[in-house]
């Protein structure tokens, strides 16, 4: 495994289950999804690449959190590329706490979006 780039945001008032992989689509052998893992503190969500090929371009992974102390988000965006049959984190954010939170991960190359991962799953 590979990691492109890492974010780390500790944000206070926020719980969601660990140990799951959300909503990933496929296009062009480009897949991606937020994995969720239990960490010390709190839980940790993962924007992942897959590629069954080579495979390059762009990503924004955006984090929201609302709960009794109001909403924050944090985004992260930047260059990825895979090489050959591999896994790559682009980024990484910690939540910890009560509340709520969603994550969007959107991939685009040559201009076009290949993959589009939600967390949770609402489709």
């Amino acid at each position: 495994m590979r990691y492109a780039f890492k974010l780390w945001a500790i944000v206070l008032g926020v719980s969601v289950s660990g140990g799951q992989a959300f909503a990933e689509t496929v296009s062009n052998g480009v897949k991606c999804l937020i994995r969720t893992a239990a960490t010390a503190d709190g839980t940790e969500l993962q924007a992942i690449a897959l590629a069954s090929n080579d495979a390059s371009g762009e990503y924004e992974f955006l984090v929201r959190k609302s709960g009794g102390s109001g909403t924050s988000s944090t985004s992260q965006s930047g260059d990825f590329e895979i090489v050959g049959d591999d896994e790559t984190v682009l980024s990484a954010a910690t939540i910890g706490g009560p509340g709520s939170v969603t994550a969007n991960l959107t991939l685009w190359s040559a201009g076009q979006v290949v993959c589009a991962a939600k967390f949770p799953d609402r489709s």
